[in-house]
């Protein structure tokens, strides 16, 4: 079976030099996959709310600049002003306590394919989660190929990447340093803060261990699944993975926590 494969690079916004993914993944992955990979990816717990939102104003007229090289695009702004600023936001819509009153503004992240969102080089998305500390991943297409497999679907493959991930609850970009300051310092009232806080014993920003993430993917994203999409709790041996409670590579700081 033949299946297209897109290539992304993922950053954390705020940190988009320190902490990064580049991973294949299928087309015709449904984007509550691709959510359940990129946090795998950065270290989310599965404890909040997301979405994706793709920038569909921009994508259209660089779509028609593509096909059409005799393009105006300065009438086109001007006989329809609304279209670049058009956005289209990916929910799990059932959710989503306004859905009610915002049906048609949003799509089902649970049933939209990813090329249905993003379908050539260069195109962006964004994918947000936890919508109080805000954390934002941007997404860039690099590249999209063909492969075979017999699978139905290719398991998301992370190729290189930079960085630990986030931290959860801790308040943004801006907590997550701090955080990593005080392990920096080593010493200090909030060094002793954090350590009680996220009962750990080390913390390494800086570290990612690419080997390590591609073995969590082909296990937390299902965990994710069942917990969004059917509600179930994780079992407590699913926690310990999910929380690298049993890793032993983390013990080793290739992943950069220990516990």
């Amino acid at each position: 079976m033949k299946h297209t494969i897109y290539r992304f690079k993922a950053s954390l916004h705020g940190l988009s030099t320190r902490i990064w993914r580049r991973f294949d993944i299928d087309r015709d992955t449904k984007l509550a996959g691709v959510a359940y990979a990129l946090m795998t990816m950065f270290e989310m717990r599965a404890s909040h709310l997301f979405r994706f939102e793709v920038a569909k104003g921009r994508l259209l007229l660089s779509t028609l600049r593509r096909f059409h090289p005799n393009f105006d695009t300065k009438a086109f702004d001007r006989d329809h002003p609304d279209i670049k600023n058009m956005r289209v936001s990916y929910e799990l819509i059932d959710l989503d306590p306004e859905w009610s009153v915002r049906r048609g503004q949003i799509e089902n992240v649970a049933t939209t394919p990813l090329g249905h969102a993003v379908s050539a080089v260069g195109e962006t998305m964004v994918f947000e989660y936890d919508f109080g500390d805000g954390w934002i991943i941007d997404l860039k297409v690099e590249g999209i190929h063909e492969t075979e497999t017999a699978a139905k679907l290719v398991r998301p493959t992370v190729l290189e990447g930079k960085g630990y991930g986030i931290i959860e609850d801790a308040g943004g970009i801006g907590g997550l340093l701090e955080v990593a300051d005080a392990w920096a310092k080593g010493s200090g009232a909030a060094y002793e803060d954090m350590k009680r806080w996220l009962d750990i014993d080390h913390f390494d920003l800086d570290a990612f261990d690419v080997l390590e993430m591609n073995l969590r993917l082909e296990v937390i994203p299902a965990i994710y699944r069942r917990i969004y999409e059917h509600r179930t709790e994780p079992t407590t041996s699913e926690i310990e993975l999910i929380e690298r409670r049993n890793s032993s590579r983390s013990k080793t700081n290739r992943s950069g926590i220990v516990k």
